[in-house]
């Protein structure tokens, strides 16, 4: 065999063993159900950019605050949760975020809501505006809790086969007349560093 067509031989087995790792690797990924990132996140906030878990009230003036998600690798596409409200503040109106093609129930009412959305969110997204009235200046928390029905803060993720749903890691609740406390168990953390970097 002369030298060009010996190294066109070569060339041509390197070719097939890369087309062969290469058709197993997207095998392997196509067959893995999870990715090493999926968690979803969610947390109370008093502003429209997510930075802010602390809200110092003015006694019976309107205030808006907000239920914001960070979908994990796989995506999300709906979220069940409810919110608990102390005793000194006021539910004025709830509104769900309009890209939502699906909700039932109140955020704040018993058992709680699930808001889908059509499309697949792979970045941050409210799910719902509730607008309050504090009635007074004593530090409280509104609490963001499981969904009665389901026992957990539950998201659906994008993927089209397996299990579609996963437990929603909370970030924080939202402090009323004191500072912000984030959530401290180990879970927590790492979404807390993530948010940060």
């Amino acid at each position: 065999m002369s030298k060009p067509a010996r190294r066109y031989e070569m060339n041509r087995r390197l070719f097939n063993v890369a087309a062969a790792i290469g058709v197993s690797l997207s095998l392997l990924t196509i067959s893995t159900p999870f990715s090493i990132n999926a968690t979803t996140y969610i947390g109370l906030y008093a502003d429209d950019a997510h930075a802010e878990c602390s809200w110092y009230a003015v006694p019976y003036q309107l205030e808006t605050f907000y239920v914001w998600v960070q979908p994990g690798a796989d995506g999300m596409t709906c979220v069940d949760y409810e919110i608990t409200t102390p005793s000194n503040v006021i539910q004025a109106a709830t509104v769900v975020n309009p890209a939502a093609g699906y909700h039932i129930g109140d955020a704040i009412v018993p058992p709680g809501a699930t808001v889908c959305f059509a499309a697949c969110h792979t970045d941050w997204v409210w799910t719902h505006q509730l607008m309050c009235l504090v009635t007074d200046v004593n530090p409280s928390i509104i609490t963001l809790d499981p969904h009665d029905d389901y026992g957990i803060l539950r998201s659906t993720n994008c993927i089209d086969y397996g299990d579609p749903y996963e437990t929603m890691t909370k970030i924080n609740d939202l402090f009323l007349n004191q500072g912000c406390c984030l959530a401290t168990e180990e879970s927590s953390w790492g979404a807390i560093k993530s948010l940060l970097k």
